[in-house]
């Protein structure tokens, strides 16, 4: 199995203990799955590019196709347009990153599974700061939706949070980070130590809609 579809393999099963993911398929070069958020139907994962041509007649107006190994060769089929481009990041040293002390103003809420841990920062006005979860899988460390609120962007506090996640993963014995970054994201976590495997495309099609 290639780097890409064992991040892919660890990364969906961490993330379904952070998100309610139903219906996980695996087929030849990728998987599919359902996430009731509003915003799609189903999301198909392709290891590689090879088997898109087998996947497109599938994948409805109301679904996302987010493609692995792209490179500057790629071009979109007919009828689709993109969405995000995004990085497949890990970090096997999740160890090296030193405990920090978060402010005593700050109020930190947890929120902790066998398989899980959300945490959120707020104000002494009750304000939400920043927000974020972990999941955990075979050893993988699955980080989600690490957020700051604008008024609180640039303040070091989405260090901040990865550091406390971090320090939850190795509580529960596991070294090794897998992530999703958008372009913006990427910059913090390449700061912290993470490294790109590579990235991903999201595609939909011209008539895509949203439930």
């Amino acid at each position: 199995m290639n780097e890409t579809a064992q991040f892919w393999r660890n990364w969906i099963q961490g993330w379904q203990r952070c998100r309610h993911i139903l219906n996980l398929e695996y087929f030849n070069g990728g998987c599919c799955f359902e996430l009731r958020d509003g915003r799609r139907e189903k999301e198909w994962l392709l290891f590689d590019p090879a088997q898109l041509a087998a996947v497109l007649p599938r994948v409805s107006h109301r679904d996302y196709l987010c493609i692995s190994g792209i490179d500057a060769r790629f071009s979109l089929p007919q009828g689709w347009k993109p969405m995000m481009l995004a990085d497949m990041m890990v970090n096997e040293q999740l160890y090296a990153m030193q405990p920090k002390s978060v402010p005593e103003n700050v109020v930190v809420d947890y929120v902790r599974s066998a398989e899980h841990c959300r945490i959120t920062f707020k104000s002494e006005q009750g304000e939400i700061m920043c927000r974020g979860q972990v999941g955990y899988y075979n050893g993988f460390a699955v980080f989600d939706r690490i957020n700051t609120d604008l008024a609180y962007r640039r303040q070091g506090w989405g260090s901040m949070m990865m550091n406390l996640l971090s320090q939850e993963a190795l509580l529960n014995g596991v070294k090794t980070g897998l992530l999703c970054a958008s372009e913006q994201g990427k910059l913090l976590y390449l700061s912290l130590g993470w490294r790109s495997i590579g990235q991903y495309l999201r595609i939909v099609r011209n008539d895509y809609t949203r439930d």
